[in-house]
């Protein structure tokens, strides 16, 4: 008898669930998110932009390492003659870790762009009001910013800028296997997202938890520097005198571009924001962590300093001269006399020299906050934690290896100077002499 019960209930259970399976096997799996179900709305479109903004923090995008020893400022660290360091000595090929690094990063982030603008377009007739338009032009203004920077970016980088355009999102692999662009096809793609930017985003963003997004000023700004690239000196300085003349910038005392101290200030036109106060458990190295590992790179507390002024130009650091009327290079003593700072504001807040003592290093001075071994005569204050740590390495519970300090990727005096190249056309021309001095003294006399 129970036997007979248990076969009519299995029977009663197979009929219920072929009356129903229909249903059941085309329910959607709630824990699977696709881009047909995810992209619904303008506050889906702005969880895409966060993706892009974490993108932009990869550290591979700028390679801050690998491209300063590609050129003469600096020299791969841990002593000094002798090294084997591929892109110092300009042996790097298209295996190299470094730009093969730099690729990936800025495709993923033309990945993550073209997301945004393909699920922008997807929901655009849905738009009730001009509040929602006006919210879907400056989402579409940051994605299309970012999409040209970094098409921009590789097209600087890589091939003599042919390389491969995306204005799609890949979903098969002949999606991925594009050809390459020529260089002016290139050109003229990023230029015409970075214009689009230039139109629509705004000058400033006036919710302070905004500070740090793209602007309209950053997108002039990239687009000048495209052009003075390309030697098209009067189209360049179109962009630079709107970027110099029409959002509010100024310049402002060195100290205050490479520590939290001066983060975003009214110099900064594009920075890549780093902060220690999200996800500390993070791994040091993590690509999912807030803080940047800047500090490592340069500091010789705590750090690998793997990257050192070069010789030279630590040399015209300390050659740099001072305007002796600038009460800022007056020093006070304890004993109340006074004298002239040894070097320049610049030179003080960007190395770190033995014999410099007007400016304090990791809590003390330069010469006892670190060893200044095997020939090394000088380091990079810039990116490093000198202005908030003590010399053992100690900030609260926060390790040494970590840096909120935001990488500043184009300020106020880039383009000043960049104006200034534009006036005397790459030096060929002497008409504009006075003008591109009176910028670059504006910089010089901003550091006293």
């Amino acid at each position: 008898m129970k036997k007979h019960i248990i076969k009519i209930f299995t029977a009663l259970m197979v009929s219920s669930s072929l009356l129903g399976c229909s249903d059941f096997l085309t329910q959607v799996n709630p824990n699977k998110i696709s881009t047909d179900s995810y992209w619904r709305n303008l506050a889906d479109c702005e969880s895409g932009m966060v993706a892009v903004y974490s993108q932009f923090r990869n550290q591979n995008i700028m390679g801050v390492a690998d491209e300063s020893n590609r050129a003469d400022l600096t020299y791969p660290g841990f002593g000094r003659p002798n090294t084997t360091n591929e892109n110092y000595l300009q042996t790097f090929t298209d295996a190299s870790t470094g730009a093969n690094n730099k690729w990936d990063a800025l495709y993923k982030g033309i990945f993550y762009t073209n997301q945004v603008i393909v699920g922008l377009n997807n929901i655009k007739s849905t738009l009730t009001s001009d509040v929602e338009q006006e919210q879907w032009t400056t989402i579409m203004a940051q994605a299309r910013f970012f999409r040209g920077l970094f098409h921009f970016y590789l097209h600087s980088s890589f091939n003599e800028g042919k390389v491969i355009i995306y204005d799609f999102v890949p979903e098969t692999e002949n999606d991925f296997l594009q050809p390459l662009s020529t260089s002016a096809e290139v050109i003229d793609f990023f230029r015409k997202d970075l214009e689009y930017a230039y139109k629509n985003l705004p000058a400033n963003w006036p919710d302070i938890k905004d500070n740090g997004r793209a602007t309209a000023g950053a997108a002039g700004a990239v687009l000048g520097t495209s052009y003075l690239y390309e030697r098209d000196y009067e189209k360049a300085k179109v962009y630079f005198a709107d970027v110099i003349s029409n959002y509010g910038y100024r310049l402002v005392e060195p100290q205050y571009n490479s520590t939290t101290a001066g983060e975003l200030n009214q110099e900064s036109i594009l920075e890549v924001v780093y902060s220690l106060g999200f996800k500390p458990e993070e791994n040091t190295y993590s690509a999912k962590a807030t803080h940047n590992t800047l500090n490592l790179v340069f500091s010789p507390v705590g750090g690998w300093r793997s990257v050192l002024p070069s010789c030279w130009l630590t040399m015209a650091y300390k050659k740099d001269s001072i305007d002796t009327t600038d009460p800022r290079n007056t020093i006070t003593n304890l004993d109340k006399t006074t004298r002239l700072r040894k070097y320049s504001l610049r030179t003080s807040y960007s190395l770190a020299l033995v014999d410099d003592q007007d400016v304090p290093y990791y809590g003390t001075t330069c010469a006892k906050a670190t060893l200044f071994n095997v020939s090394e005569t000088a380091y990079f204050r810039k990116y490093t934690n000198w202005d908030i740590y003590g010399a053992k390495g100690e900030l609260e519970s926060s390790p040494v290896k970590r840096s909120g300090i935001n990488y500043r990727v184009i300020r106020l005096a880039d383009v000043y100077l960049m104006m200034a190249e534009c006036l005397i056309e790459g030096g060929t021309n002497e008409g504009g002499v006075r003008q591109a001095l009176d910028l670059i003294n504006a910089v010089r006399e901003r550091s006293a």
